[in-house]
């Protein structure tokens, strides 16, 4: 390429690096021309010789996902069977050329049966235990699924009933036209599990079935997946099937003790969910309990609070004083984990984890980041060249500090998968506004953004701040806070903290006075730490759990304050089961289940073991429960 206008070559360069793998120009000075001609001959020689076409069925769990995919080598060829898309594209690697289709899922295709077998779906036989599954039906009118064979919907009597056999018998009948099937669901239990189902449905059909998995939705991710086959791993999948079977056995007897205890169908319950509403019930007891006034003071960019017996309280001025500065080295966080994400896209933005979690996943399928669902900080060496792409470009590398960020393990931090900032892809998006299959919100631009920068800011030197102690007088009431007042250099430059400018002296004020607590309800962002902490929750459980407890009428969110109430319903309902089955439902039981559930996915125990336990648990507490005669 010649170049004459440095910007234009820019915009090129871009293009060109998104549309072709390993995209990577050089100076032409620099070139030994006549090695890259014997390197050309050579090149062309061997694939002349030794080029190996081979074709496949790649299975992937969202369409998105699967257009994305399939688009990232060519415009795609489209098909259909039995109304199910699948797509046709050509991927060039080196001497292997693979003739792919592409299909999704859609998620699950399998769930445990709601049939009348066994105890809730699990045949039991000289201490054996046997799952049953079936496929997944869905109703096209109320869109709720369920896992039993119906002539018309158990919830609304729709009888417009989809099946998860329709996609199952599409993948079969492309299974029988190709090579190898590659099944390449999500790289998490859950996804396992849905690689198993598919496994086992397609086997009869192509017994060359293997396992990928790349924790980036990018050209390279895929293709070093299919140069790295590998096997379904058991473990996880019989740790996700346990998880499936208690939630079973726990949730449906437990709902059923409710149900009859307070005489209504819409109760349910379910081992984490219980732990987390006691939490949200205490802290609502605790806040009735110490309601007060509150008076909202702004001074300055910083607003100080202080607790009143009295309305009519006269406030009009404040005094402050300063009374030391310090300067400190600040160090930039590591990336975003699910958890962490989830807190401070709710503490910056207010939005909901559920929200945030279909985000991230559209986001992730679109190939911008990398796999959500995690609580690794490690960086690759691929992440942390895309840092440095990024703050070379911005003049800014003399601020690069490569960080790996811990060990490498099976998972990722969530970063970038690009070195383009949210501007930069407003920009992309603007010029194809074809290049993406999901309609772009401010949420998905400020969740990107919130993660770019959160990314390039732990790939930066460390910055020096300046944090000031102030003394604040209010009437009597007289306390001290120290704040962030200035920051400068290293990470700074990307991601700047919030700093505060507090005036001194005598402050003339006019504050808000309104009713509240001396203690604080919980928020969205501080049950996603509780559940991090204690141990009871998972990357791909977190925004599930406390959804559940809003859906069953347990926990309300305050439109004002965004905080989480517990209800009168949800009260009645976690002091009841902690009466009655506190040692199975309580923090610690919760936590050692999981423990246990994260050994058999490591094959450090084994799983009908665990299931023994849990069904020993449940009996004898409902065999004592009504033997009492209590509900």
């Amino acid at each position: 390429t010649i170049v004459d206008d440095p910007k234009l070559y820019e915009m090129l360069k871009r293009k060109l690096q998104y549309m072709v793998y390993n995209f990577n120009p050089a100076n032409f000075e620099s070139l030994d021309l006549e090695n890259i001609k014997n390197e050309m001959e050579r090149s062309r020689k061997e694939k002349n010789e030794g080029l190996h076409i081979s074709t496949g069925l790649l299975i992937v769990e969202s369409p998105t996902k699967a257009k994305t995919i399939a688009r990232m080598f060519g415009t795609p060829a489209r098909r259909s069977i039995a109304g199910i898309p699948i797509y046709e594209t050509v991927i060039i690697d080196g001497n292997n050329v693979h003739i792919l289709d592409v299909i999704a899922t859609k998620g699950h295709i399998t769930d445990l049966t709601t049939e009348n077998i066994g105890y809730y779906g699990v045949e039991i036989k000289n201490e054996e235990k046997y799952p049953y599954y079936s496929p997944l039906y869905k109703c096209m009118s109320c869109k709720r699924v369920f896992s039993q064979e119906v002539d018309k919907c158990p919830y609304c009597g729709s009888t417009l009933i989809s099946s998860s056999m329709s996609t199952i018998n599409a993948i079969r009948k492309i299974a029988m036209e190709v090579d190898k099937v590659y099944i390449a669901t999500d790289p998490d239990v859950e996804g396992e599990k849905i690689a198993f189902d598919v496994a086992v449905n397609v086997s009869a059909y192509n017994p060359n079935i293997y396992r990928v998995k790349y924790h980036e939705v990018t050209k390279k991710g895929i293709l070093e997946a299919l140069a790295n086959p590998t096997k379904i791993d058991l473990n996880l999948v019989k740790s996700q099937i346990v998880r499936r079977v208690e939630d079973r056995w726990v949730g449906f007897e437990l709902s059923k003790i409710l149900q009859l205890k307070f005489s209504s169908r819409n109760y349910g319950a379910g081992r984490v969910q219980t732990p987390v509403l006691g939490w949200i019930t205490k802290r609502t007891e605790e806040y009735k309990k110490n309601m007060c006034y509150v008076a909202s003071i702004k001074i300055g960019n910083y607003t100080h609070k202080i607790f009143l017996e009295n309305k009519d309280v006269k406030i009009d001025k404040v005094v402050v004083k300063k009374i030391e500065e310090k300067d400190d080295v600040i160090l930039p966080l590591p990336p975003y984990t699910t958890d962490t994400l989830l807190i401070d896209a709710y503490n910056l933005y207010k939005l909901p984890a559920e929200k945030v979690m279909k985000i991230a996943q559209e986001l992730f399928e679109s190939g911008l980041i990398t796999y959500h669902r995690t609580d690794s900080i490690h960086v690759s060496t691929k992440g942390i060249e895309v840092a440095k792409e990024y703050l070379d470009k911005k003049g800014l590398i003399r601020n690069f500090i490569p960080r790996s960020w811990g060990n490498e393990g099976t998972h990722e931090a969530i970063r970038p998968t690009r070195p383009i900032d949210v501007d930069e892809l407003k920009k992309e998006i603007e010029d194809n506004p074809q290049a993406y299959f999901i309609k772009f919100t401010w949420a998905h631009f400020a969740l990107y953004d919130m993660i770019f920068k959160r990314f390039l800011a732990s790939q930066m030197k460390e910055a020096i701040g300046k944090y000031t102690k102030y003394q604040i007088k209010v009437l009597d009431n007289v306390s001290e806070i120290t704040v962030l007042t200035s920051i400068k250099g290293g990470f700074s430059e990307i991601l700047k903290p919030r700093v505060y400018t507090i005036p001194e002296g005598e402050i003339q004020v006019n504050p808000v006075i309104t009713k509240g607590s001396r203690v604080k309800l919980y928020t969205y962002a501080e049950v996603i730490k509780e559940m991090k902490d204690k141990n009871i929750g998972r990357p791909s459980t977190y925004a599930k759990i406390i959804q559940t407890l809003i859906r069953h009428g347990y926990i309300v969110q305050s439109k004002k304050k965004y905080a989480l109430i517990a209800t009168k319903k949800g009260m009645n309902v976690y002091n009841y089961l902690n009466s009655k089955f506190s040692s199975l439902v309580s923090e610690n039981t919760t936590a050692e289940l999981l423990e246990k559930m994260d050994m058999i996915a490591g094959g450090k125990t084994d799983a009908d073991n665990v299931l023994s336990e849990i069904l020993g648990q449940i009996k004898s507490l409902v065999t004592s429960l009504n033997s009492e005669q209590q509900i």
